[in-house]
C-alpha cells in the first residue's frame, strides 16, 4: 500500500510522435520554399515550392509554384505544378499547370488548365508463359484462347498488341469541368 518498498523508481517518458500539421491562415503570406514530413492546411498564400507529406488548399488558399506530396487536395487556387499519389481537385479549385498523379480525382465544375500525366509504378517484368503441350510428331501446339479470339476478330489483336505495350496517359486539357 503507501510506502510500499516494492515501488519502481521513474519511468521514463515515451515519446511518439504524432503527424505533424501545421496551417497557413487566411491572410498570411510566406515567400519561398516549404520543406517537411508535414501535413499542411494551406488557407493562405505561398510563393514558393511545397514538398509535404499532404496538403489541403483551402478555398482561400493560393499556391504559385511547384507541389509534391502523396496527397494533394485543391479546394483554391495553385499556379505550378502538382507531383503526388493522389490528387484531388474539388468543385472550386483552380489548377493551371501539370499534374502527374497516381489517382486523380476532379469534381465537376474545377477550373483546370494543363498536361495531366500518369506515374507508372515500376513497371515489372512480364512472365514468360510456358506451354506444357509437348509433340513428338512436330504438330504446332493447340491454339490459346487469345488467338482463336483474333482470328475471329482481327481486330482485337491490334488491340492487345496496343496493350502490350503501355504508355503513360498525358492529355493537354484546357476547359472547365461541367456538371452532367
Amino acid at each position: 500500500m503507501f510506502g510500499s518498498k516494492d515501488r519502481e523508481g521513474p519511468q521514463p517518458v515515451v515519446e511518439t510522435r504524432a503527424a505533424q500539421r501545421s496551417h497557413i491562415a487566411e491572410g498570411m503570406s510566406v515567400i519561398g520554399d516549404i520543406d517537411g514530413d508535414i501535413d499542411l492546411l494551406l488557407d493562405g498564400k505561398l510563393e514558393g515550392n511545397l514538398r509535404c507529406r499532404s496538403v489541403t488548399v483551402g478555398k482561400t488558399g493560393e499556391v504559385s509554384g511547384q507541389i509534391i506530396s502523396q496527397e494533394a487536395i485543391i479546394n483554391g487556387s495553385v499556379f505550378g505544378s502538382i507531383e503526388a499519389k493522389i490528387v484531388k481537385l474539388n468543385v472550386t479549385a483552380t489548377m493551371i499547370g501539370d499534374v502527374r498523379h497516381e489517382v486523380i480525382e476532379v469534381a465537376a465544375g474545377a477550373k483546370i488548365e494543363g498536361n495531366y500525366s500518369h506515374i507508372a509504378e515500376k513497371a515489372l517484368p512480364k512472365p514468360t508463359l510456358k506451354s506444357s503441350h509437348k509433340t513428338d510428331t512436330g504438330e504446332k501446339p493447340p491454339k490459346t484462347p487469345g488467338t482463336a479470339i483474333n482470328q475471329i476478330n482481327p481486330a482485337l489483336s491490334d488491340a492487345a498488341a496496343l496493350s502490350e505495350s503501355p504508355k503513360p496517359e498525358t492529355f493537354g486539357v484546357s476547359s472547365e469541368a461541367k456538371p452532367h
